[in-house]
């Protein structure tokens, strides 16, 4: 039976985190919807900023459907053969229930403070990621939903459908033992 995890939550939550440990002590495949997003993005010839990759995502679950990046995932994970996928960056409700028909799914919800993503986010220096406080105010509103379309990112309602929630505001450590304990539940 496959286990397939799906990972959600705001910038910078630790999302990639949890996925590289997966991948490296649980021998996870990973797919990133983010990185489904970037290769559309470089098709269509844009610079990959934050704000280009929301509108490109927006914009395919516009002409689409609300499950579009999943799809594309699927037919990544069907034509794997590891019982184990970590599927990472879900953001929209359609994503998470067209997941919930694939039998062994379930959903993690990362979270941490504002403010812990913010410095974090300042660390990283990722193109497009905002240094201004009020900016990364005015990015989170849209992640979360407010002003979006039922196609757009719908992160707190992505978040109210998880099946687990981790709190990553300190050491990584700490973070994975709070995965090791989920995967316990799994791993027979």
């Amino acid at each position: 039976m496959k286990l397939i995890l799906g990972l959600t939550g705001l910038d910078c939550s630790g999302k990639t985190l949890i996925a590289e440990y997966l991948v490296s002590q649980k021998k996870f495949l990973h797919i990133s919807i983010s990185g489904i997003i970037r290769e559309e993005a470089k098709r269509r010839g844009l610079t990959p900023s934050r704000e280009v990759l929301i509108n490109v995502g927006n914009d395919l679950r516009e002409k689409e459907g609300k499950d579009v990046l999943i799809k594309r995932a699927c037919e990544k994970i069907e034509n794997e053969r590891s019982n184990r996928i970590v599927v990472e960056s879900i953001r929209n409700p359609g994503e998470v229930e067209t997941l919930r028909r694939m039998e062994g799914f379930y959903l993690i919800g990362v979270v941490a403070s504002p403010k812990v993503r913010f410095t974090r986010m300042e660390k990283r220096g990722k193109l497009g990621d905002p240094i201004i406080w009020k900016k990364f105010c005015e990015l989170e509103a849209r992640h979360e939903g407010k002003g979006e379309k039922e196609t757009g990112q719908q992160m707190k309602a992505v978040l109210a459908m998880t099946d687990f929630r981790v709190l990553n505001n300190g050491p990584k450590e700490n973070t994975f033992k709070l995965i090791d304990s989920i995967f316990k539940r799994f791993d027979h």
